[in-house]
């Protein structure tokens, strides 16, 4: 059996989490907009940042910038806590990813079993583009991979695991997960083929 323990305790429904490896700090969001900061040695976190509705999904860059979808939007979280508001007016933002290039791609997940969910892609310059409605079906928890050639992202609703080729787009569904509803994924620190998929 897995070892579990837990981290800290006492927030405020930690939806998403992210691992920062460069700062070793771990970041967790908040139903009321709240951006904790865990110390893992301590046991405890702090209220780093506000943001402007419930924190889903949170993914952070290289240079310690964390991206979080809250509320109807997607919003950015700068080292000294400033938030700014890159996107809003979206259905359902649910979880971003980083690409090597600096790119996020993230997953609005529409309505439940509405078949409307979708993918967008925020260039670094701060261009927006659907990248895929291919995965309508409450798109979700997604990674890029280190190499920056593909994201993995889950459907809830089908359920489903897929992988996109970011080159041309190409999809390719990996498994379905009876029974469950997948909510992230995350990959190892090397990369490799164990990957960690999270249900709701």
């Amino acid at each position: 059996m897995p070892r579990t323990e837990v981290l800290v305790e006492g927030l405020d429904h930690p939806e998403g989490v992210c691992w920062d490896p460069t700062t070793g700090a771990l970041w967790a969001g908040g139903e009321d907009g709240q951006i904790y900061r865990v110390d893992l040695d301590a046991g405890t976190a702090e209220e780093a940042a506000r943001a402007p509705g419930f924190v889903l999904g949170l993914a952070v860059d290289g240079r310690g910038r964390l991206a979080a979808c809250c509320g109807d939007g997607l919003c950015v979280v700068d080292a000294e806590g400033d938030v700014r508001m890159l996107l809003d007016g979206l259905t359902k933002p649910n979880y971003p990813a980083f690409a090597p290039d600096g790119a996020v791609y993230f997953a609005d997940s529409g309505r439940w079993a509405q078949a409307d969910g979708r993918v967008h892609r925020l260039d670094a310059d701060g261009s927006l583009d659907v990248f895929s409605e291919q995965l309508p079906n409450f798109p979700n928890g997604c990674a890029v991979t280190a190499d920056g050639r593909h994201l993995w992202m889950v459907e809830s609703h089908s359920p489903t695991v897929n992988r996109f080729e970011l080159a041309t787009g190409a999809l390719e569904e990996i498994t379905r997960l009876p029974g469950t509803v997948p909510d992230g994924i995350a990959f190892t620190d090397d990369g490799g083929g164990r990957r960690l998929v999270l249900p709701a």
